[in-house]
């Protein structure tokens, strides 16, 4: 069958939320409480485990956080939440501004 994987960032203030979705098979439902897991592995080909817990610790020193959704009709949903305002955070001195960058994508695969 045809894949879709959707790409959208929207703000729900104070956040800016990124949703990623696709209609795969989703995930194992007993394979979703180690997700996040650093070396977690659902047996993708190939996969390290690293990708998901990489994308939750950079959430987290952000601010923000990472949740897995089921998408409605089947396959996996990921929102990702940070804080819209950098300055909301402590930056340490010298540090670069954060990039503003807004990519929207859908790809049918």
């Amino acid at each position: 069958g045809e894949g879709t994987f959707t790409v959208s960032i929207m703000h729900e203030a104070p956040w800016l939320v990124f949703r990623f979705q696709d209609n795969g098979p989703g995930v194992p439902g007993d394979f979703r409480h180690r997700l996040f897991e650093t070396f977690a592995s659902a047996g993708k080909e190939g996969g390290s485990g690293l990708g998901l817990a990489m994308v939750k610790r950079f959430a987290e020193a952000h601010g923000g956080s990472v949740v897995y959704q089921d998408t409605l009709g089947g396959g996996a949903t990921f929102v990702v939440q940070i804080p819209r305002d950098a300055r909301a955070l402590e930056v340490p001195a010298g540090a670069p501004e954060p990039d503003r960058a807004q990519i929207l994508a859908s790809k049918k695969s």
